[in-house]
């Protein structure tokens, strides 16, 4: 497990020679936002899931999101059975 706490420092560390499996975004990150993050892997890494979550979105798994590269969406606060289920279904 890596923790960064800006879309800058996600970036970074993907750019190095480090194997990441899945990445799981906050929308509200320092620096851009999880989205504006994903687009930015997406640039560079189309295999890599990516869920991002957030609390005051009104987004669900059913909108554009995952045209820009978001494979999943989990609202928070969220239960840990559901964080893990969708995990495991993107793994």
């Amino acid at each position: 497990v890596i923790k960064v706490i800006s879309g800058t420092e996600t970036l970074k560390v993907l750019t190095e020679e480090i194997k990441v499996d899945l990445i799981i975004l906050d929308y509200n990150m320092p620096e851009m936002n999880g989205l504006e993050c994903a687009i930015e892997i997406r640039k560079f890494n189309k295999d890599i899931p990516i869920i991002l979550s957030s609390g005051s979105l009104g987004i669900n798994g059913n909108t554009n999101i995952k045209e820009m590269g978001v494979n999943s969406f989990v609202n928070k606060p969220y239960e840990f059975d559901t964080m893990l289920s969708t995990i495991q279904e993107l793994l």
